[in-house]
């Protein structure tokens, strides 16, 4: 586990996994505060070297609740988030990071 910050960000974040898209183009990233407010949420990051952007998954699919993803070529990323607000049972999604790259946040 590794700990580091982002900027605006008070509180610390450890890295919980990580991993690499087939083409080594995008680096996936889960992570858990030490805040502990939101305890059932890691938000997964991703780096794109195309853009040299990072970018949270979870503004692009909603809050993920699962530290662990999987990456399937080329560049999909499978995992869980909440339902809704209202209902926090976990649901998979599948994201393809070359699409979101296209995108503005949902949120």
């Amino acid at each position: 586990m590794q700990e580091f910050s982002l900027a605006g960000r008070q509180e610390r974040l450890y890295r919980l996994s990580c991993g690499l898209d087939p083409g080594f183009t995008v680096f996936v990233f889960s992570v858990h505060s030490s805040g502990g407010h939101e305890f059932w949420q890691f938000p997964t990051y991703f780096y794109s070297r195309k853009d040299r952007r990072l970018r949270l998954l979870d503004d692009y699919v909603g809050p993920v609740t699962d530290p662990d993803f999987e990456i399937v070529a080329p560049d999909l990323v499978r995992t869980f988030r909440i339902k809704s607000y209202d209902n926090f049972d976990p649901v998979a999604v599948e994201a393809k990071l070359s699409n979101i790259l296209k995108q503005k946040p949902k949120r």
